[in-house]
């Protein structure tokens, strides 16, 4: 089931083994880190950032963020806007 995490709270947020990018599944049902390899899941709204917790990725089929193909957009927009 998906969560609701706004993506100023996905952009602040950072993986908590290599302190990398993390990003929100396809899914929405965690926060993906590419470097480690790890899903965090999403409870109740609230990201679990806690490594003993994660998911491997490579033992579950977590999908990677659907963030990675519109991140220079979304980036574009903030500064076009200036949000």
């Amino acid at each position: 089931m998906a969560q609701e995490i706004s993506d100023e709270l996905v952009e602040v947020l950072a993986c908590p083994r290599c302190r990398g990018r993390v990003n929100l599944s396809l899914n929405g049902a965690g926060l993906v880190c590419r470097a480690c390899r790890l899903l965090y899941e999403i409870r109740e709204g609230i990201p679990v950032m806690l490594v003993e917790e994660a998911r491997n990725m490579d033992d579950h089929t977590a999908k990677i963020s659907k963030y990675d193909s519109v991140q220079k957009a979304r980036d574009a927009r903030r500064e076009i806007f200036q949000e």
